[in-house]
């Protein structure tokens, strides 16, 4: 059976019902195939990741230029020499020193809503136990930045939830997190951050069923901002070796 599209009327002198699968329709046995039309007109069945990427698309930001990301090195507490560059990808450098080192870059969320998810893939992190890459949001600029909530991952694989102030709690070791296929997700709903990481391959991120879930932040409601920036950041601890690290494939979209 067929649905009457809005427009295309029930009566003659119109286009007709385009044919749907019967055997889908039929199939009790598999109860969550989607019915759909396809850009021919006709009947088709689809599952539910296929409808969920259909009616909830990921956009893939190759960061063309430098704007609107700005980018931040070393100052304060984290004064040790930190270069970073922004284009096509997020590329981080810390160089040895006595003080920590911090090298941040980050830009306004894709999106103004409340409800929607951020992702980027870890595609290379120098191994070193002293060292932290973050993907997180923030309050404002990256110079006075709080914290709000995000994912810490060590170079010892070590996966933890940032809580707003920047916090930790929930940490899980995941194997192969920094071996150049990490992806870490920010699942935005309302107050609400949860957050996962998981490990891709050829530079996929993980199937649904393989990402590992971190924690829950919900803000506080003394917090105006939704979200104000999206950052990611490297951190080398003092007295530490040189340590790099890149960051790319950001993806965004909304969420159900």
């Amino acid at each position: 059976m067929g649905a009457i599209r809005p427009g295309s009327g029930g009566g003659g002198g119109g286009a007709s019902i385009p044919a749907t699968p019967a055997a889908a329709l039929l199939d009790v046995a598999s109860p969550s195939t989607f019915v759909v039309l396809d850009p021919a007109g006709v009947g088709a069945s689809i599952t539910p990741a296929d409808a969920l990427a259909a009616l909830y698309p990921r956009t893939v930001d190759t960061i063309p230029s430098a704007a609107p990301w700005v980018t931040r090195n070393g100052e304060g507490s984290y004064a040790g020499p930190a270069t970073v560059n922004v284009g096509g990808s997020v590329d981080f450098s810390c160089v040895a020193a006595s003080s920590q080192t911090l090298s941040a870059a980050g830009r306004a969320p894709w999106l103004s809503s409340a409800s929607f998810v951020a992702m980027c893939r870890l595609s290379a992190f120098s191994s070193s136990s002293a060292a932290d890459f973050v993907m997180v949001f923030f309050t404002d600029a990256l110079n006075t930045q709080t914290i709000l909530s995000g994912v810490k991952i060590t170079g010892s694989g070590s996966c933890s939830l940032l809580r707003e102030g920047g916090t930790t709690a929930g940490a899980q070791t995941v194997a192969a997190i920094t071996a150049g296929q990490g992806w870490a997700i920010l699942v935005a709903n309302g107050g609400d951050v949860a957050v996962y990481v998981g490990v891709g391959s050829g530079g996929a991120p993980p199937a649904d069923s393989a990402w590992t879930y971190l924690g829950t932040v919900t803000r506080a409601l003394t917090m105006a901002v939704p979200w104000g920036i999206f950052g990611v950041q490297l951190i080398r601890n003092a007295g530490s070796g040189n340590v790099t690290a890149t960051a790319q494939t950001f993806t965004y979209g909304m969420t159900p």
